[in-house]
């Protein structure tokens, strides 16, 4: 009851919430009070807004906005938009045409952030030099994508680091890797 006759006073000018407060008994100074009650509200905005992010998936796993796809000629990457550090996870890659042996070229920012502990299907040829890495597929039918899982695990928080994925020689796919501590 107290609470909501403070709450009531705070609308006061000055002089007339001095006459109220003497007149309900109390002499407490409501300008501390008034200003804790205002931070109170920024702080459960600001709770409110770090729950609704993370439902979205701004903190990693789960949410609509937690992975990102990013395409190329004849190539589809569905990556983690945000990544938690030490934590794996997936890279979903679809290669429409890749010719009768597909290669996707991983560029070298890509291993700046990640490292790579599975393909499936496993490659029949994994290189590595200055321009990233390049893991070779068996041969494929004409006309039938190919599906590639690339399980990943972040090797240290980032934000904003650039990396590609491409096929072969074509032009890249460019991926914004984000990584959350």
């Amino acid at each position: 009851m107290a609470s909501a006759r403070k709450k009531e006073l705070t609308g006061l000018q000055p002089q007339a919430r001095r006459r109220a407060q003497e007149e309900l008994g109390f002499s407490e100074d409501l300008g501390g009070t008034i200003v804790h009650w205002r931070v109170e509200r920024v702080a459960w905005v600001v709770f409110g807004l770090l729950i609704l992010g993370a439902l979205l998936g701004l903190t990693g796993r789960g949410g609509p906005l937690a992975r990102s796809v990013a395409r190329a000629p004849g190539l589809e990457v569905d990556y983690p938009r945000i990544a938690r550090w030490s934590t794996p996870d997936d890279i979903e890659l679809v290669i429409r045409d890749g010719g009768p042996q597909p290669t996707v070229r991983l560029g070298p920012g890509f291993a700046r952030v990640f490292r790579i502990e599975e393909v499936r299907p496993t490659p029949v040829r994994w290189s590595a030099g200055a321009q990233g890495q390049s893991l070779a597929f068996a041969p494929q039918d004409a006309g039938r994508p190919l599906y590639v899982t690339i399980q990943v695990r972040p090797r240290r928080p980032a934000f904003a680091r650039p990396a590609t994925i491409a096929i072969a020689d074509r032009r890249p796919a460019d991926l914004r890797l984000n990584v959350l501590p």
